[in-house]
């Protein structure tokens, strides 16, 4: 095998308007790899995905009777995973139920408990239950809301030529009929 020795002068000055090579060596990019937009797309929505399907009690069940609940990794995951409940997060989510499941998750008793298949169809039960009376409920105070916004529209003052005067809901009925 040849053995050369290199001789390299590092005392070599610079040709002039070159920048001096140890602040070339400052902005070399640090090894650690960058995540690019679409990688950092793709994260997203392979996180919201994730999340979302947390709102599934029997996909929690499945967790739970497969170990993923018991594993430190998972746990930790799910401890990251709460930045989604930042509003600009929680805007992308369609189901913002997920939110109090990962939330729930972050308890050892509630991450145990799931591993029962009675555990996961009481909560089943009470998701359908909730979606059915919250639909009811919204509606009514919808309902409720909009006819107190009428009330007030029309208890409106009317201009006249001699000054304003205010006109009840009851003065106009007749004219609307």
């Amino acid at each position: 095998m040849m053995n050369m020795n290199i001789n390299l002068n590092m005392n070599v000055s610079m040709p002039t308007g070159l920048p001096p090579m140890n602040h070339m060596l400052n902005t070399i990019p640090p090894m650690t790899p960058v995540e690019t937009p679409d990688e950092a797309k793709r994260r997203f929505e392979i996180e919201c995905e994730f999340v979302q399907a947390l709102c599934n009690p029997h996909y929690l069940n499945h967790l739970a009777q497969r170990g993923y609940f018991q594993e430190d990794y998972f746990v930790n995951y799910l401890k990251y995973l709460l930045y989604w409940k930042k509003p600009e997060y929680i805007r992308a989510l369609k189901y913002p139920q997920c939110l109090h499941f990962l939330e729930a998750l972050q308890s050892p008793q509630f991450r145990e408990a799931l591993a029962s298949s009675s555990a996961a169809k009481f909560i089943e039960d009470q998701q359908i239950l909730q979606w059915q009376y919250y639909v009811r409920k919204r509606s009514r105070l919808y309902t409720h809301h909009t006819d107190a916004l009428s009330r007030e529209a029309a208890t409106a003052q009317i201009e006249t030529g001699d000054g304003a005067r205010v006109v009840d809901t009851a003065d106009l009925e007749p004219m609307m009929m």
